[in-house]
């Protein structure tokens, strides 16, 4: 709940401001909730629906500026590996496994993201610009859901190494430590031979061991090298896509900067824009890296955008 009222809060706090800075505001501050609402939704990837168009039919807000998805996804992943370390000293305190350990603190947090978002959705239901209820509850529990499993499939080898831990009894050796006071005092010559052992492999290693959950999280990285692999090559495909973009920004500057008193008069205004730019930015990667592969993208109903067309 803390989480989803933090992104709430924060994208408030700037309609808000920008409602009051605004000399010419169309609506008061119930219209400004309301729209602070509508983009906290949009961030989750939940439809919009705008009813006061000039053709009198209700049409939606069907895209998501990526850019707004950050805010949502990082303080529900934070919220859930902070979950995540407390249900990990719980279990280690109880001896549970590690399964428990990370699928409970994790739903009980996107049970709680949930009722919040339910609030919202309930609140954005009116208005000129309202929330599609079927939409966010298709979609709100799978932003939901896909978030808490990447924070549960990164933290349950830790939760389980930590159970494991401590599972083991208070008599059981735990490491080369404990071997060494439960067995006979060594020898001079056994205890040269030991350092002897030890300044070797210092040579030959360089490093200390790892840790078991860097260990795991080494071993996780190369079972998933394929995914890792096609993560990367899309990454550079949409920075060649945002390049391809800024290049034609910068080469239509005049008309980019004729624009946006075409699109909002007052400054608060054309500051509004500004931001709903920056928040569109990762769309317009996609976009560009789309047209710069081929088969570009499509501008309304039935018109392509490509380097042939």
């Amino acid at each position: 709940m803390i989480a989803a009222g933090l992104g709430l809060g924060g994208l408030t706090v700037l309609v808000l401001l920008l409602w009051i800075i605004s000399p010419y505001p169309d609506s008061g501050a119930g219209g400004a909730l309301h729209i602070a609402a509508d983009l906290w939704l949009l961030g989750h990837g939940s439809q919009l629906i705008r009813t006061e168009t000039l053709s009198g039919v209700p049409a939606p807000v069907a895209l998501t500026p990526l850019l707004l998805m950050v805010l949502p996804v990082s303080l529900l992943y934070r919220a859930c590996l902070r979950a995540l370390v407390e249900g990990e000293d719980d279990a280690a305190r109880l001896g549970e496994d590690g399964a428990q350990a990370v699928f409970g603190p994790v739903g009980w947090v996107a049970c709680g993201y949930l009722l919040t978002s339910a609030t919202a959705v309930v609140f954005a239901s009116g208005g000129p610009v309202r929330a599609d209820v079927i939409s966010a509850v298709v979609r709100l529990p799978f932003f939901v859901v896909c978030v808490a499993a990447a924070a549960a499939w990164v933290g349950f080898g830790r939760g389980a190494s930590k159970a494991a831990h401590a599972r083991k009894g208070p008599d059981e050796p735990d490491g080369p430590a404990s071997h060494a006071s439960s067995g006979p005092p060594a020898t001079t010559n056994d205890s040269g031979n030991e350092r002897d052992a030890l300044v070797e492999n210092e040579d030959a290693t360089s490093v200390p061991p790892l840790p078991v959950h860097l260990r795991e999280a080494a071993a996780l990285v190369r079972r998933v090298r394929p995914v890792r692999t096609v993560l990367t090559v899309t990454a550079v495909l949409c920075a060649g896509g945002l390049v391809l973009t800024l290049c034609a920004v910068l080469w239509r500057l005049d008309a980019v900067r004729d624009a946006f008193p075409e699109l909002a008069g007052p400054w608060p205004g054309q500051f509004a824009v500004f931001l709903l730019v920056l928040a569109l930015l990762p769309n317009a990667a996609v976009w560009g890296a789309a047209y710069g592969l081929g088969p570009g993208f499509a501008l309304g109903a039935g018109t392509v955008v490509a380097p042939l067309t």
